[in-house]
């Protein structure tokens, strides 16, 4: 403000000499790559699938936690903007101004690789293109002028030209990205600034067009009245072929120069129109989408710009398709990733057909190649193709592409063994079935090379192909050839190491069986002593063992005083505690070295508890959070307030498994059972009155989980959910567990009783500040109840529920890719084309983002205080004793 005061107040004296020292140190920024100049290309869905978060830390550790707010680029756009550009200022037709504006503006933009496209630049982004526009519109404003009185113009309008098509360059490159971002996902009350922006540079475009179609003065980076100097003509669009064209024909036939002249700026102008219309299209997607992210309550005031984009003809389609492949061939599959339409996935499917080589960079790309066009030419031009992403790998080494296509399947194998083996982890699910179904032995191969590298992705193989390879099946037969053929191909000292992890493993979970056959009351018991053998301390003193459910730490010692027999009518899981310290990814020693081996004694301990079960398929709940887990990488990619807590399931065999605990957690059934009273009463006893920080706090950590879990249950469609299966952690974070009924398997011989979205019962309901009428489960004291009333607390979860929605199915693809994968597992919560048509509509993959938004606030109000969860919870309490 005080520099503005003094500019406003000396112009004369202040304004040039301060805009030299501004223009420099803008340059400078730009040729040191900072800021918005740092061309960093951070891939949210490269994060998302291989759970890798390089880029996201490196950009943290470099830029403030409120760049995307307070840039230093931002700042000073604003800055020129007022002072400078504003045909309202006192110095924004100054020629020595203009001058170094434009001297600015053609540094910006001669070199668009060096914008960066992370997402907390979009502020900047947007402003700088708005800037350089206007810089655009005063150069023609001083033109006219000077060229109206019979003056030469100020600057030459080709350079005008150059500097407007650097910027559309610029911003076009912004909407490569894919899937498109959401931004100020955690402040989304900045965005409100951002939709006026956003506005204006939509009025900008609209301008543009208007005037392109008068003139194309200021728009062409060359200028036909001087094509006759042929060395002096640049035709930086059109190529020196059409310049050598027009020279010849200048010295043969002046008429005919002029026509194809004539042609070649009615062409320019015609991609120019092309290119306006699809930037257009795109800021106006981004304003409706950014908010529909800030309001996605107001359905009406959020489509804003919906209905122009709804219904767009196939004409159309081909135009944009048109206009992103000659200018940005990542735009082109990234408009099919925004746009759910045909005809644009139609027309977007022949550029990528007909010109291969323009998009083998994309990974996306492959998709729309391998169509059936393609693969029945023989699919010649795969082999340009760059790496796949991992869920791409996967889908092309189906059987229906390894029956058919084995170059298909050898590609997908190329682009897994470039993935970490530690991010194929994630996957072995699916990587398994989809060994079981190769006839080709290709992904067998894959899996013996992939042990070699890591322990890690060896041991989780081995528990995923013993469990598989149980019974006389062909597959399990295959898994335990296989299972068998990467442990003899370990060397001594991965063979030992092996052993010793999975000998041990097998004999705590061997109590668990040992313990059914003891009576309930004695159980507790029997497993502290049968835990105090030496059997279960020896090994982790002799050599270094780990977690199954978490490698980063390694096993210092059991703790038998604390382990329990947990409650079940048939089978008997344990509960086991232990200290543990973190773990070297690559320590492997079977053997304590005297000398240099630091005592566990020495290190301080961290307790970490798992439960380790015999006689249950434990295979659905894997797949299950394994879904969540993908939920909350998406989540965390994108920095989304919410919470999941996928904890980890190792199936070690058909009907054992290794579980982790949810630290420092009751559930909702032994909350009941402790206090008696109602969830807004027990955070009450527990964080204090409704009006205190602490209660504030723990209620906010209830609602980004009863967001983020909302999401999750409604998608996977899961049942049982009754209070035993929710647990409360000591921060007030809602986790569910036990996913034992999913996607189309429901309890109680799979008739769908509980068909709420999920479970929103009064008690959560008041919880979260929303006023409700007395009854069974919520609070009877009136004082109480109207100091629990807070209704922005319930609203705030609407719109969490609402952004973590928009968040996940922005991946509905890659998810139900990981689903169909496991169809054919045999796993009863999979009808193999309902689950995919059913998964595919909770998804709502053909909506749009302001209908996907009212969409899930339907399955809000379906939920709250639904009358068969009501139910279901009462069956439970009668026949079970689950606390209500």
């Amino acid at each position: 403000q005080g520099w503005q005061w003094l500019l406003f107040e000396k112009p004369e004296r202040y304004a040039v000499p301060l805009l030299v020292h501004l223009v420099e140190g803008f340059i400078w920024t730009i040729v040191q790559r900072l800021g918005l100049f740092d061309g960093t290309r951070p891939f949210q869905a490269e994060e998302v699938e291989s759970g890798e978060k390089t880029a996201s830390i490196q950009c943290k550790a470099l830029y403030p936690k409120e760049y995307n707010v307070n840039s230093p680029h931002k700042l000073l756009i604003e800055f020129l903007s007022d002072c400078y550009v504003d045909i309202r200022g006192p110095v924004s037709f100054h020629p020595s101004v203009l001058l170094l504006l434009h001297h600015l503006a053609m540094r910006v933009v001669e070199a668009p690789s060096r914008f960066s496209t992370k997402d907390s630049s979009f502020s900047e982004m947007m402003r700088c293109a708005l800037l350089m526009s206007s810089i655009c519109h005063n150069l023609q404003i001083v033109n006219e002028r000077r060229l109206s009185i019979g003056s030469p113009a100020f600057v030459a309008s080709a350079s005008i030209g150059k500097v407007r098509q650097g910027w559309y360059k610029c911003l076009l490159q912004w909407f490569h990205k894919t899937p498109p971002s959401w931004y100020f996902t955690r402040d989304p009350s900045a965005a409100e600034e951002e939709l006026v922006v956003l506005q204006k540079l939509i009025k900008v475009l609209d301008a543009d067009r208007d005037a392109l179609l008068r003139s194309t003065h200021g728009f062409l980076d060359f200028d036909p009245s001087k094509i006759h100097d042929c060395t002096a003509a640049k035709f930086t669009l059109m190529g020196s072929g059409v310049r050598h064209t027009l020279c010849d024909m200048l010295s043969d036939d002046s008429v005919k120069a002029e026509g194809v002249i004539q042609g070649v700026i009615t062409s320019e102008r015609n991609r120019l129109l092309d290119l306006i219309a699809l930037m257009r299209l795109l800021v106006e997607h981004e304003r409706t989408r950014l908010a529909v992210w800030l309001r996605p309550r107001v359905g009406a005031g959020a489509r804003l710009g919906e209905g122009s984009l709804n219904g767009l003809s196939e004409a159309v389609w081909r135009r944009h398709c048109e206009a992103a492949a000659r200018n940005n061939p990542a735009v082109l599959l990234a408009l099919v990733a925004r746009f759910p339409s045909p005809h644009l996935l139609g027309s977007a499917t022949r550029h990528v057909t007909t010109n291969p080589e323009a998009y083998c960079h994309l990974p996306e790309a492959v998709d729309l190649y391998l169509n059936e066009e393609v693969l029945r030419s023989g699919y010649p031009a795969l082999g340009l193709f760059t790496n796949c992403t991992i869920v791409q790998a996967l889908c092309f080494l189906d059987k229906s592409y390894t029956t058919r296509y084995p170059q298909i399947s050898a590609y997908a194998l190329r682009s897994l063994l470039s993935q970490k083996s530690e991010s194929l982890i994630f996957y072995l699910p699916q990587i398994v079935q989809l060994f079981s179904g190769d006839a080709s032995g290709g992904i067998a191969v894959f899996l013996r090379k992939m042990c070699e590298k890591s322990d890690m992705f060896t041991h989780q193989l081995l528990w995923s192909l013993r469990t598989e390879g149980e019974g006389g099946a062909e597959m399990a037969r295959r898994c335990a050839q296989l299972a068998s053929d990467v442990e003899e191909g370990l060397v001594a000292k991965r063979r030992s190491f092996h052993y010793g992890e999975f000998s041990f493993i097998e004999k705590i979970i061997s109590v668990s069986g040992e313990m059914r056959s003891f009576e309930k009351a004695l159980r507790k018991e029997k497993l502290l002593l049968r835990l105090h053998d030496a059997e279960f301390h020896e090994p982790v003193e002799r050599q270094h063992l780990y977690l199954p459910t978490d490698t980063r730490w390694r096993i210092a010692g059991i703790i038998p005083e604390t382990a329990a027999a947990m409650q079940s009518a048939v089978k008997c899981p344990i509960l086991v505690q232990f200290k543990c310290i973190p773990r070297d990814p690559d320590d492997c020693e079977v053997a304590l070295k005297k000398r240099d081996e630091k005592s566990p004694a020495d290190t301080e301990t961290t307790i970490k508890a798992c439960i380790f079960k015999m006689g249950d398929d434990c295979r659905q709940d894997q797949i299950a959070l394994q879904i969540i887990g993908l939920f909350q990488r998406i989540y965390d990619t994108i920095q989304v307030p919410s919470y999941l807590y996928p904890y980890r399931v190792v199936t070690t065999g058909r009907d054992s498994a290794v579980i982790e605990c949810v630290p420092r957690a009751m559930s909702r059934d032994q909350i009941g059972k402790l206090v008696e009273s109602n969830l807004a009463e027990y955070f009450v006893q527990t964080y204090g009155h409704p009006e205190s920080v602490t209660f504030h706090r723990a209620r906010e950590c209830f609602i980004r989980s009863m967001a983020s879990y909302s999401v999750a249950s409604f998608v996977l469609n899961v049942k049982d959910r009754h209070n035993g299966n929710l647990m409360i952690d000591a921060h007030g974070h809602l986790v569910h567990i036990d996913f034992g009924f999913l996607f189309d398997f429901s309890p109680g011989g799979d008739i769908n009783f509980e068909s709420s979205p999920f479970k929103l019962t009064a008690e959560m309901v008041q919880l979260m500040g929303c006023p409700v009428g007395r009854g069974n489960g919520t609070v009877q004291s009136h004082s109480l109840s109207k100091a629990l009333v807070d209704p922005e607390a319930y609203n705030l979860f609407r719109d969490l529920t609402v952004r973590c929605y928009l968040a996940v199915r922005q991946y509905a693809r890659q998810i139900c890719v990981l689903v169909e994968l496991m169809l054919g597992s045999g796993l009863p919560c999979f009808k193999p084309r309902k689950t995919i048509r059913d998964l595919a509509w909770r998804l709502s993959m053909q909506m749009s983002e302001v209908e996907a938004a009212e969409f899930m606030l339907r399955r809000i109000s379906e939920s709250r205080g639904n009358l068969r969860t009501v139910l279901y919870d009462r069956y439970q309490n009668f026949a079970e004793g689950i606390e209500m």
